[in-house]
């Protein structure tokens, strides 16, 4: 991983837990890439969570406590109705600075210093330009209970790929629906990650010998 060497391993199961696919060409492994060279597919992709804040028009009691699809989608109508800031008006503003400053460094010094590096904003004297970006995916991967890798052959959409698993975020299970419930990844991270462990070494015997397949 320090300089990008590529080793090559040989293993009777892949268990695919790369994450998912919103930081797909940043400090992350594209397998989606993978998959197509595979010639398999990812199910549902179209799912994301998008994450923002902002509101008192679309939710007047919660505000900017309402959900996060509901602040993420009333961001968006915002900024296309033409009401964004900046030059190209595709931005909103998060104001901070009602908050004091000790606040914001004991309970918000992500927020803060990743503000400063990458928008050059102080957040105790400047807002935030913030805009909806990807949060998570329901999408991923098809897999069964199992974490088997499924594929359509003929008329079955659920045949197993053998030797391929997958789990987190990469995978697809289809627990999530189109949005996910807080803290509900813990499913695919620790209910289906135990899963593929648990099915990978009951299908896997000592000694057995498996060909390499060609994609």
């Amino acid at each position: 991983m320090e300089d990008g060497t590529l080793h090559r391993f040989r293993a009777s199961n892949t268990i695919l837990a790369t994450g998912g696919y919103g930081r797909a060409y940043f400090s992350a492994i594209q397998q989606t890439h993978v998959l197509e060279m595979a010639m398999l597919w990812s199910h549902v992709l179209v799912y994301l969570f998008t994450f923002p804040w902002f509101m008192e028009r679309y939710a007047p009691t919660a505000k900017d406590l309402a959900s996060r699809d509901v602040v993420s989608r009333s961001m968006t109508m915002e900024i296309r109705e033409g009401c964004g800031v900046g030059p190209l008006k595709d931005h909103i503003y998060l104001h901070l600075n009602h908050l004091p400053p000790e606040v914001l460094k004991e309970r918000l010094p992500g927020i803060s210093e990743t503000a400063a590096i990458f928008a050059g904003v102080d957040v105790t004297e400047e807002p935030i330009p913030v805009l909806p970006t990807v949060h998570y995916n329901m999408g991923g991967i098809p897999t069964n209970y199992h974490g088997e890798v499924v594929d359509i052959k003929g008329d079955n959409p659920d045949s197993v790929v053998s030797g391929l698993l997958a789990a987190g975020e990469a995978a697809c299970a289809s627990v999530h629906g189109a949005n996910r419930l807080g803290s509900n990844s813990l499913l695919d991270i620790v209910i289906f990650g135990r899963a593929s462990a648990n099915r990978v070494a009951n299908i896997s015997k000592p000694g057995e010998i498996f060909f390499l397949v060609t994609w």
